[in-house]
Parts: C-alpha cells; structure tokens; sequence
C-alpha cells in the first residue's frame, strides 16, 4: 500500500518573527524564498527600514520550519 503525504492543516501555523535588529535582508529573502518553494514557509515578509530589518514568516510547526528560524537567526549581526 503506498501511502501519501498529507499536506500539513491551515489551521496549524507558527509565526516567527526578527525586527528591531540589523540582519542580511537579501540572504534572509533567499532563505525563505526556497522554504516557501519547499511548502515549508506559507508567508513571509523581508524588509529593510532606515533604523532596523524586519522578517516575520509562518508556517506549519516542525523541524524543517525550525531549521529556517536558526538559518535566519544566523543572520543577525
């Protein structure tokens, strides 16, 4: 019997979220351009402001959506 993976439930989301620091914008959107390639990020948002980098991203809970977090939180300088 072959079994299907089961999209993750919309209703399950963790949101993740780095603002009032200075990060490498452009490495954090490649970042999460590919997560969200790879279904592991639902939404995202990267952005530089004149006094601090704000990313936030969502997405079903689990290792690979942790494994985005600690890519990211390398970013910050």
């Amino acid at each position: 019997m072959t079994r299907t993976k089961r999209p993750p439930p919309k209703t399950r989301v963790v949101g993740y979220e780095f603002d009032g620091c200075r990060l490498d914008v452009d490495a954090a959107r490649a970042i999460l351009d590919r997560a969200a390639r790879s279904n592991v990020v639902t939404q995202f948002h990267a952005k530089r402001y004149t006094d601090e980098d704000v990313v936030w991203f969502n997405g079903p809970p689990g290792p690979a959506l942790r494994a985005v977090r600690a890519e990211i939180a390398r970013l910050v300088k």
